[in-house]
């Protein structure tokens, strides 16, 4: 019985940690994204007036750096 009861609150512990660090690393993320967004507005607006992309319009820009932030953010800290 104390075997069981035992095996069962581990297995509780565990759900409960593995819940906690799944939302820490949720916030954690959305933090690094939000970050690298508000530092790729400042990119995008020296890029533009640099000339390197004069064809190109700045919202497009923005939109594709923080797409490709978005993605290599997941692709290394979201490898579930």
């Amino acid at each position: 019985m104390t075997t069981l009861v035992l095996n069962y609150s581990t297995s509780l512990l565990e759900v409960i940690f593995n819940g906690f660090k799944k939302t820490l690393q949720g916030f954690m993320v959305g933090w690094m994204i939000s970050r690298q967004s508000s530092a790729n507005v400042t990119i995008a607006e020296q890029m533009i007036r640099a000339g390197e992309y004069r064809d190109e319009d700045y919202h497009w820009l923005l939109a594709d750096l923080n797409a490709r932030t978005i993605a290599a953010i997941k692709k290394e800290f979201l490898n579930d």
